[in-house]
């Protein structure tokens, strides 16, 4: 794995973290349920380290009574349906040999072979390597995305406060400064108070969400 952070010189404050890793010789994993409702934002950490985790981060939407909103699949299982929302634009899919995709929703089919998978979105950077968010709103929010790369890496993305422009124009634009030739898409996370990114032994890097989040993105060192 490798690990970047780069400062934009002309988005002022915004910070970006990005690991990278080959999915051929890491086993990622979507982690359900670990958090309940009434449990302590830190326990995101402790989640972490109890898993293995070499690096963590939060995952998909939920609403106010901390169910998923959009596409969840547990085990093989489908256990809440996709949703038609506009901004929901993605699923991130592990099927039961490991293997890791991001898919554009509407090209989303159930399959006996999908052991795992969240929707989430909006495409920060839509499939293909273009830039994905093509106006700005000014919301800055702290963000979490899921980037695959034109050569298969897999990336978590992490951010101090800047707008889904901004993210994406710094994406496509240099992804260079992230170590990173050119990414082939991006999916946004549910970043904001949810925003959680763990790295085993790097405290530096830690960000602990503000809210308790009911599933998370995991990347292990080695396949278990």
């Amino acid at each position: 794995m490798v690990i970047a952070a780069f400062e934009h010189p002309d988005s002022v404050g915004v910070r970006i973290t990005a690991v990278r890793c080959n999915p051929e010789n890491n086993k990622l994993a979507i982690d359900f349920g670990s958090l309940n409702q009434a449990s302590n934002p830190r326990e995101f950490l402790s989640i972490a380290t109890r898993q293995d985790a070499a690096v963590m981060i939060n995952g998909g939407y939920f609403d106010a009574s901390f169910q998923p909103v959009g596409l969840v699949v547990k085990d093989g299982q489908t256990v809440s349906e996709i949703s038609k929302q506009p901004a929901l634009s993605g699923v991130f899919v592990i099927d039961k040999d490991g293997g890791v995709q991001l898919i554009p929703r509407d090209s989303y089919r159930p399959d006996d072979s999908i052991k795992s998978a969240i929707q989430a979105g909006p495409f920060i950077v839509d499939p293909g390597g273009k830039a994905g968010i093509k106006s700005n709103d000014l919301k800055k929010a702290k963000r979490t995305a899921i980037g695959q790369t034109r050569s298969g890496e897999i990336v978590f993305i992490s951010t101090t406060p800047c707008t889904l422009y901004e993210l994406s124009e710094i994406l496509t634009q240099h992804p260079n400064k992230l170590g990173v030739k050119g990414f082939d898409r991006v999916l946004n996370l549910d970043g904001g108070p949810s925003t959680g990114l763990y790295l085993q032994g790097l405290e530096k890097y830690h960000v602990v969400p503000e809210t308790t989040v009911p599933n998370t993105i995991l990347i292990h060192n080695r396949w278990r």
